[in-house]
């Protein structure tokens, strides 16, 4: 059925939230392709299928439309007066001594992020999924590969326990930097998941509850009888957006969305991580193990080590352990 709707397109889209015409918390109303039926489709399945449709991330297009709805106030709170001073009022009502402009204050600045960029950079979690997928590849295959020497009892050789030690260390090398990555970008997401909370989030969701009328009905108070007077109040009323609450709302409501995706973000980085330990702990394990064997190279013959032998209990990597015990008695033998 998506191929037979009349979807926004991303610019319409964007235009829309902006200027207060899509409400975000609504549902939209879409036709098809003959315009004779009508569907409701979320903001949130509409956003994924523009995310489809022209090959964007979720974050991304919520990023823009962030800074887009950011924007468009500023623009107001500047060019209106009345605006502005509706907004300072409102400010004054929470007992705030702050301006209009600092009802966006966050700590996103903190994070290093400059507004117009994308919140977070969601190629980053592609890019180390496909690089753990890798390093975890690479390690079934060596696996495979000891497995396939033992079964075949291929005799053990100076050079074949190098290149395997060589294997294990480039793999192990791999696994603890894909860790080191990954814990610098759950540090980057926690943060700009608590940086993106407005500190004034109650004057805003307040300002998301003003209508029109309310701007009108305030700039009144201070209106004389004069010509003048009625000539900025029909101004007013031009020039003051018959959205501007649903401006607002849209903002406090994107804001909100950017905050859930970076929290699923940050749990998939978990998940990369709880995944790519077990493997990292074996290959360490194993690594500690090749150190103690050249040591040994460097002792006399009838030295003891103290050390209590390598154990594994996960069946899937007993081999690598396998295969250094045997460099260990070849090298005592």
């Amino acid at each position: 059925m998506e191929h037979e709707l009349n979807y926004f397109d991303l610019t319409g889209f964007l235009s829309k939230c902006v200027l207060g015409e899509i409400d975000l918390h609504e549902p939209l109303e879409i036709t098809n392709k003959l315009k004779n039926r009508r569907h409701e489709v979320s903001p949130l399945q509409h956003l994924l299928i523009l995310c489809r449709s022209d090959s964007r991330t979720l974050i991304n297009i919520l990023s823009i439309i962030r800074n887009k709805l950011r924007e468009k106030i500023v623009h107001l709170i500047n060019d209106n007066s009345f605006v502005r001073s509706y907004i300072q009022n409102i400010i004054y009502e929470w007992n705030e001594e702050i301006s209009p402009h600092d009802i966006f204050f966050d700590n996103l600045h903190k994070c290093g992020y400059t507004e117009g960029e994308d919140i977070f950079n969601y190629q980053s979690l592609i890019d180390e999924t496909k690089l753990m997928q890798k390093a975890g590849g690479l390690l079934d295959s060596l696996e495979e590969e000891i497995n396939k020497s033992q079964s075949t009892f291929v005799p053990m050789t100076s050079e074949y326990a190098d290149s395997i030690t060589d294997k294990v260390r480039d793999i192990h090398q791999k696994c603890y930097n894909c860790m080191n990555r990954v814990r610098d970008n759950i540090k980057e997401a926690d943060d700009k998941y608590s940086g993106l909370k407005p500190k004034y989030m109650d004057i805003l969701l307040d300002l998301s509850t003003k209508c029109k009328s309310s701007y009108l009905e305030f700039s009144n108070k201070h209106n004389d009888s004069s010509s003048l007077s009625a000539f900025l109040s029909d101004k007013n009323n031009y020039d003051i957006p018959d959205n501007i609450n649903t401006i607002f709302l849209n903002y406090t409501i994107v804001v909100n969305m950017l905050r859930k995706e970076m929290n699923y973000i940050t749990k998939r980085f978990h998940g990369l991580l709880e995944g790519i330990k077990p493997k990292t702990i074996v290959l360490t394990k194993f690594m500690d193990g090749v150190n103690l064997v050249d040591l040994q190279k460097d002792k006399p013959n009838n030295y003891i080590p103290d050390d209590e032998p390598i154990t594994e209990t996960k069946e899937g990597n007993q081999s690598l352990f396998t295969f250094l015990e045997n460099i260990k008695e070849k090298l005592s033998s």
